[in-house]
């Protein structure tokens, strides 16, 4: 491996890691009730029956809440990306 593919190499791992900082702020911004169920089968892997039972939520609610919180992360992170690239 040469210098060049080391150096480009770290770039897209300080991206990267840049992109999960960004993406774990967003989710922290989340309400309480999308941000729980996010972490839980994003950050623990937790399948939606798993996150139903432990909540104590219908397996609907849980649903309902992924997707909410994954449009809201959507929407989060193509209006940094947008700012990003006008900047």
């Amino acid at each position: 491996m040469n210098q060049a593919d080391h150096d480009c190499n770290v770039e897209e791992d300080c991206e990267i890691l840049l992109f999960e900082e960004s993406v774990k702020r967003k989710i922290h911004l989340l309400s309480p009730r999308l941000r729980v169920v996010m972490k839980l089968h994003y950050y623990d892997h937790l399948k939606e029956s798993e996150i139903a039972y432990k909540l104590q939520l219908s397996p609907g609610a849980v649903k309902s809440r992924l997707h909410r919180g994954r449009m809201a992360m959507r929407t989060k992170l193509s209006d940094e990306l947008t700012q990003n690239h006008s900047a």
